[in-house]
């Protein structure tokens, strides 16, 4: 790759992390293709020689940045046991820290509500839900079973309902609850489900 290569790939991916910025914290619904490349510091005229429209945009960006995190989760919780992992990234996610801090965490949520508004984001939400939900059950670099499709996806839905919930309810009371209660309810859920999958001792010999 030559450097005005490099040059253009760097400028696009600014772009995106500028995208990725509006779509963590108020959506890209309401932002302009100017809002974005304000932004990132760029003119607007520059945009088109990246992406051919707003909605190429909307579409790059959501699979950017669920890839970026996904890829996250499997680096920090790798080598470790389903029920391990699933427990770790429940705790993480769901603590005041991250949903005070959206412009830095994870796009799970606002991804989702942009999905519901802008068609232009819902196939690579659902595609890029289901790359999450697979890195769940796998996780990587373990030996043993996977985690049950039903647990990975059940604490996928957890996360991100929770955190929707809890930043429409602000930093009060009420929305430190329902993290609370959601990282209560899912630590029992997966200690169900990890039940569930252990073999039933032999019997001891008379």
């Amino acid at each position: 790759m030559g450097q005005r290569e490099k040059q253009k790939a760097a400028t696009k991916l600014h772009i995106l992390h500028s995208a990725a910025r509006h779509l963590k914290t108020v959506g890209l619904t309401g932002a302009s293709v100017s809002d974005v490349m304000s932004t990132a510091g760029l003119t607007v005229g520059g945009f088109y020689a990246h992406f051919g429209s707003k909605e190429d945009l909307a579409d790059a960006v959501v699979r950017h940045t669920m890839t970026e995190r996904r890829l996250m989760f499997l680096e920090r919780f790798k080598g470790l046991e389903w029920k391990t992992r699933l427990r770790s990234a429940l705790r993480e996610y769901l603590t005041p820290a991250h949903r005070d801090d959206p412009a830095n965490g994870c796009p799970l949520s606002m991804a989702a509500i942009e999905a519901l508004h802008t068609p232009a984001t819902a196939s690579a939400f659902k595609e890029e839900f289901e790359r999450f939900s697979q890195a769940f059950e796998a996780g990587q670099g373990v030996t043993g079973a996977s985690a049950p499709r039903e647990a990975a996806i059940g604490t996928l839905a957890l996360m991100i309902g929770s955190m929707i919930l809890a930043r429409a309810a602000g930093q009060s009371a009420a929305s430190d609850e329902i993290l609370e209660a959601t990282d209560a309810y899912g630590q029992t859920a997966l200690e169900g489900f990890a039940r569930a999958q252990r073999p039933p001792q032999a019997k001891a010999k008379r």
